[in-house]
């Protein structure tokens, strides 16, 4: 067998020890999550104590968990409120929207921690990241009208209704000279016919 050939048998070799030995410990991680299930009796007249028996499970469960990472040089880590979002370590999973004075992109709430092996980032850790809200622009304001401008503005709208009103009244004086003048033919044209039966009359 050659040099080469022995190096890759021991390679492989080794992989298979590794996931062999990780596999064993996740076998304890199952065992004392199926106890935790099988002693808890959920029609127990005392339901305290079966959830006392639950969560005695749970963390056992837990603690071997924890044991089988950290065999594989696997931990977690999380970061800081307050941190700088960092993209090669964190995920941002909601944007939080208000007004602060910390500067953008800073981490407000961890979600779920990430893992690392080693120096490697297996899994990102979830957060929440703050997002400063841009205050709304304000309106252009008008410039204001100077006090000469406004007084020529008040004197020009009342001119302006004078003349209106002047030629108002020089429209109705109008429609009055001419009903006069109407009403004086009218006359006219009647007392004509009676001078002429006055005139007969004395012939």
């Amino acid at each position: 067998m050659g040099i080469v050939e022995r190096e890759t048998r021991d390679l492989e070799e080794a992989k298979q020890y590794g996931v062999s030995s990780f596999a064993k410990e996740l076998l304890n991680v199952n065992d004392s999550l199926g106890l935790a299930i099988i002693n808890t009796d959920l029609e127990s007249s005392e339901p305290k104590e079966q959830l006392e028996i639950l969560i005695e499970g749970i963390n056992m469960t837990n603690t071997n968990a924890q044991d089988a990472l950290s065999h594989q040089n696997i931990a977690t880590f999380q970061p800081n409120i307050g941190d700088h979002f960092d993209h090669n370590e964190h995920n941002v999973v909601k944007k939080v929207e208000e007004k602060s004075d910390k500067p953008s992109v800073t981490v407000t709430r961890v979600v779920k921690p990430g893992y690392k092996r080693k120096n490697k980032v297996l899994r990102l850790a979830d957060v929440e990241v703050l997002a400063k809200v841009t205050p709304p622009k304000p309106k252009p304001v008008a410039p204001k009208q100077p006090k000469e401008d406004k007084a020529k503005d008040g004197e020009a709208k009342e001119s302006e209704s004078k003349e209106n009103g002047e030629k108002e009244i020089d429209d109705v004086n109008g429609e009055k000279v001419e009903q006069s003048s109407s009403s004086s033919s009218s006359s006219d044209s009647e007392v004509e016919p009676q001078s002429k039966e006055s005139d007969s009359k004395t012939q």
